[in-house]
């Protein structure tokens, strides 16, 4: 098994859109992929007025991986807004 993990922020003001848009978008995004076990989202609040965003996913294995990411599995997947919003 690899376990994936990608961090990133957002204001804090805009905290609970982008929560809410990982839930909708992404998290039911990796339920689709071939190979993906798991997916947990982690949320922080930070003393910069930003709050912390953790995602670990958990795979089959590498060949999973590199099918999501493309030729590099370190590379950010990103998914785009469904209903017009960024």
């Amino acid at each position: 098994m690899i376990a994936r993990i990608w961090t990133g922020a957002a204001r804090a003001a805009d905290a609970d859109a982008y929560e809410e848009y990982m839930r909708e978008v992404a998290l039911s995004g990796y339920a689709n992929v071939t190979g993906n076990r798991a997916v947990l989202m982690l949320r922080r609040a930070r003393d910069d007025d930003r709050t912390g965003f953790t995602m670990v996913t958990v795979w089959d294995g590498m060949e999973n991986v590199i099918a999501f990411t493309g030729p590099d599995p370190e590379r950010a997947v990103f998914y785009p807004a469904t209903n017009g919003s960024s």
